[in-house]
């Protein structure tokens, strides 16, 4: 806040204060190593379930261990 004090704008407000947002810490994505099952959705991102086996002939979209792909059935 000192390195703006005497700057324009800033310098002309009589009253200054320093707002914070809350937020202290944003965690990261790790990958744990663990894969979790395949999820397939429809081109308009609907879910389609996870057994490939019961999905009708077509384009979707395969999420797998992190990783999104397009696949044809």
């Amino acid at each position: 806040m000192e390195k703006v004090q005497n700057i324009s704008p800033w310098s002309k407000f009589l009253k200054k204060q320093v707002l914070t947002s809350g937020i202290d810490d944003i965690p990261a994505d790790t990958d744990d190593g663990q894969s979790g099952p395949d999820l397939f959705y429809n081109l308009e991102g609907i879910p389609c379930g996870s057994d490939r086996n019961a999905l009708a002939p077509g384009i979707y979209i395969l999420r797998k261990n992190g990783k999104t792909s397009k696949i044809v059935i």
